[in-house]
């Protein structure tokens, strides 16, 4: 009896026609792997945001602290505040994409005592600031996500707060995820904000965060974000 064997062109069809989607729902693959990593380091940032609620709730309307106080004492950094007062999980403060676990791999016990978090405080502005006093909490930063060490590295070390310009000598606002950054604004939700050219510089552009540039640290500018009684 004649047997069907597959001839050695018919093999190398069947390999091409494999390879070739492949090449087609590897960058399908990779994209839906990325988007998962927003979106958890968005469900991070969603607890934090209640974490703060719960903490201003417990602290007369006063924001977390973010100052480093008594010769540095930890136990007055908002990211603290939060672990001490509101048991939260510590877990939560790194995304995935921050490269102090995907390059640095310490351990997240050694990070966060560094303060080497993903997520950045708006300390200019809102440490001890009295949430009442907000005019316009749906569009006013409470934390983004941040890195440091940009001018020695562009990979995006996280850090605990954000500096309000775009100054890569300083923490500043670090887009992780296909050029944009998650925001935890001050009415509690988060969105993914995208720069405006990719870049970190691109986040401190009026039509995303804004700076405090424009209006100066006590300045009232209506598209410096950061301030949240403009």
């Amino acid at each position: 009896m004649k047997k069907n064997l597959f001839t050695l062109i018919e093999l190398l069809v069947v390999i091409a026609i494999i390879a070739i989607l492949a090449s087609m729902l590897l960058p399908a693959l990779s994209k839906a792997k990325n988007r998962a990593r927003e979106i958890k380091c968005a469900g991070n940032m969603k607890q934090i945001s209640l974490g703060i609620s719960l903490y201003t709730q417990m602290s007369n309307d006063r924001l977390p602290l973010c100052a480093w106080v008594g010769g540095g004492n930890i136990d007055y950094l908002w990211n603290w505040l939060l672990i001490a007062n509101c048991n939260i999980p510590k877990d939560i403060f790194w995304c995935d994409d921050d490269a102090n676990l995907t390059r640095n791999r310490a351990s997240k016990t050694d990070l966060f005592s560094q303060c080497r978090i993903s997520y950045g405080y708006n300390a200019d502005y809102i440490s001890g600031y009295l949430i009442s006093k907000t005019k316009k909490p749906s569009s006013s930063i409470a934390v983004v996500e941040a890195a440091c060490e940009l001018t020695i590295d562009p990979c995006g070390y996280g850090y605990f707060y954000a500096r309000t310009w775009s100054e890569p000598l300083n923490p500043i606002a670090f887009p992780r995820h296909s050029g944009k950054a998650n925001v935890i604004w001050l009415d509690g939700h988060v969105s993914a904000e995208r720069s405006t050219d990719g870049a970190y510089s691109g986040l401190y552009d009026d039509t995303v965060l804004g700076s405090c540039w424009s209006g100066g640290i006590s300045g009232g500018n209506e598209y410096n974000r950061w301030n949240p009684s403009r």
